[in-house]
């Protein structure tokens, strides 16, 4: 920006304003991504596959009732923790994706800022409309994303 127009400078104002923004909720979206990598990096996905078909092997050999109820309920709880575990697998993912979208937004604005410089006023106006939508648009979907992860935090804390 110090590098540009000083018209375009006045325009970037708010632009400025929302990459500030965007680039500190990225922060805080990619300390929610380590969290949740580091929740599945600990986590021995296997070793509860394993556990199921044990259990499985145990509930159909018990002879006892009560026992294979036990046996079940393990096994349902056991089938609730696999299925939380992918839906924090498909968060981080969703996340990765979303940090490279915010960076390749990032990347692209000094692009854009200098072709500015070269734009007459009307049409610097115009592009600098289209860059304020894209960083809305990036901030909608980070918005939808956080109330995603909000959702998966009692699941991710839990385990």
């Amino acid at each position: 920006v110090s590098s540009a127009h000083p018209d375009v400078a006045e325009l970037l104002a708010s632009v400025l304003s929302g990459v500030e923004q965007l680039d500190a909720r990225s922060k805080v979206l990619a300390e929610r991504a380590d969290h949740l990598a580091g929740y599945l990096g600990r986590t021995n996905v296997a070793a509860i596959h394993a556990e199921l078909e044990q259990l499985r092997q145990r509930a159909e050999r018990t002879q006892s009732s009560e026992t294979r109820e036990q046996y079940d309920r393990i096994i349902g709880t056991r089938r609730q923790q696999l299925a939380a575990i992918a839906d924090i697998s498909a968060a981080l993912e969703r996340a990765h994706a979303q940090i490279l979208r915010i960076r390749a937004t990032f990347e692209g604005l000094s692009a854009r800022i200098l072709r500015l410089s070269a734009l007459d006023a009307d049409a610097r106006s115009e592009a600098t409309g289209g860059m304020n939508e894209e960083l809305d648009e990036v901030h909608r979907d980070l918005e939808a994303f956080e109330e995603v992860l909000r959702e998966l935090r009692p699941a991710a804390t839990n385990a």
